[in-house]
């Protein structure tokens, strides 16, 4: 590889670790592998997005890029999107099955013990919105989605959530198919 080209590889791979999730114009394997890092690449075809994830083993303790904020209400919803898309605990979460909106704000009220969603449907829409923004969701209004950073997740990071599989925020019994 000419110095060009390598230096052309660190510029891309330093722009997709800025932004977190996009498209690369050359291949940068490589150069995130030389880091401890490697790039997921989620979808196919011209929507397909690169991730730049950890080289199984060698992610970092606790808390990473790859977990979204700790800002608690933004974590629950995240949470119960987790819980109403990942249905199989033995599988990645990614991608696991798409949900109906309304199934996540079931789980938040039951969670939450709120009587009303309309006190929150506002507020949870806004972080529903960002989350998309951010690629933690993909797809449409009205459907949930994981998004493509979740694709990034290492075998180990399933494993630590897998042990709290059972707490993730879920919809009461009997209400999942409403739509």
């Amino acid at each position: 590889m000419s110095e060009h080209t390598a230096d052309s590889a660190r510029f891309e791979l330093a722009k997709l670790r800025a932004l977190g999730v996009g498209r690369t114009s050359l291949p940068v394997g490589s150069a995130a592998r030389r880091a401890g890092r490697t790039v997921v690449r989620a979808g196919s075809g011209s929507g397909a997005l690169e991730i730049l994830s950890w080289v199984e083993g060698l992610e970092p303790e606790a808390v990473s890029e790859h977990t979204p904020s700790a800002k608690s209400f933004e974590t629950l919803v995240f949470t119960a999107c987790l819980g109403a898309c990942w249905q199989e605990r033995g599988e990645h979460p990614w991608p696991g099955v798409p949900a109906p909106e309304d199934q996540v704000f079931r789980a938040l009220i039951d969670e939450r013990g709120i009587t009303s969603v309309e006190s929150y449907s506002g507020r949870i829409r806004r972080v529903l919105t960002s989350l998309r923004e951010t690629a933690w969701l993909d797809g449409a209004l009205d459907t949930v989605r994981l998004g493509p950073r979740v694709a990034a997740w290492t075998e180990n990071d399933a494993a630590v959530l897998r042990t709290v599989y059972t707490k993730l925020p879920r919809c009461p019994r009997g209400t999942e198919a409403s739509s």
